[in-house]
């Protein structure tokens, strides 16, 4: 039994894109029951109301905003999870092994599963896609890691569900000079400064009341702990997709 979580309207929702995944779906035998997200019901309450009515198969159509939304009211319950970005380019083709709406159908379909990590900023926001920080100026920044602390100047930190943490400066690296003779050389170098580090968990200490930003929106303010979710998701890839390591 399938159960279609679909993005608002006002989210970017075309109708005659779902008009077409309703259609690739009723060929391959899997059209089930669609909910479309609105004003009146959130896509965290439908993905709940999903749940309810016992579908062992919900699926999140849209963007990462709404797949986010989907991923976290089900994490952790026992049943299949599976995408369908509208968007061709949508980075969560790279993350289910689709190409495109067609492909993420057929996906659907076949019901391969794979153990998915979750991103968690504590206590309850859980991302599929990660999450960042970002400044318009350099700010000395504070991560704590557990066995050790960075920090530094930083504009951006990014924050992956694979046990990443990124943080870089956009403004260091070599001055206009510098770069111009590396152009005019064809010699390539970076023009920031940039560190990676995975550990399993992170708090962000400052600077304090920093947005954190995921799929263009705030989800939470620093100071800031995060975390990752193992296996949280069974989630629908392509039969090509390779496993997780």
């Amino acid at each position: 039994m399938y159960y279609y979580v679909v993005e608002s309207v006002s989210g970017g929702v075309n109708s005659r894109e779902i008009q077409r995944v309703k259609l690739l779906l009723g060929e391959l035998g899997i059209l089930g029951e669609f909910a479309l997200a609105s004003p009146a019901r959130s896509v965290e309450e439908l993905a709940a109301m999903g749940l309810e009515k016992g579908f062992t198969t919900i699926v999140a159509i849209g963007g990462g905003r709404t797949v986010n939304k989907v991923a976290s009211a089900i994490q952790g319950h026992a049943v299949a999870f599976g995408i369908i970005p509208l968007a061709k380019d949508s980075t969560l083709h790279t993350l289910t092994g689709t190409n495109d709406i067609k492909s993420a159908c057929e996906a659907l379909k076949f019901r391969r599963l794979q153990a998915q990590n979750l991103l968690l900023i504590e206590p309850n926001k859980y991302l599929l896609t990660g999450a960042s920080v970002h400044f318009t100026k350099a700010y000395s920044i504070e991560l704590d890691m557990g066995e050790f602390n960075v920090g530094g100047p930083t504009t951006d930190i990014y924050f992956t569900n694979g046990v990443q943490t990124r943080i870089l400066n956009r403004f260091a690296g070599p001055n206009v000079i510098a770069r111009t003779y590396n152009w005019l050389t064809g010699r390539s170098v970076p023009t920031f400064a940039e560190s990676i580090f995975h550990t399993p968990r992170v708090r962000l200490v400052t600077p304090a009341n920093a947005p954190v930003i995921a799929e263009n929106e705030i989800i939470a303010k620093t100071p800031i702990v995060v975390r990752v979710k193992h296996n949280a998701l069974q989630l629908i890839v392509a039969k090509h997709k390779q496993s997780l390591p």
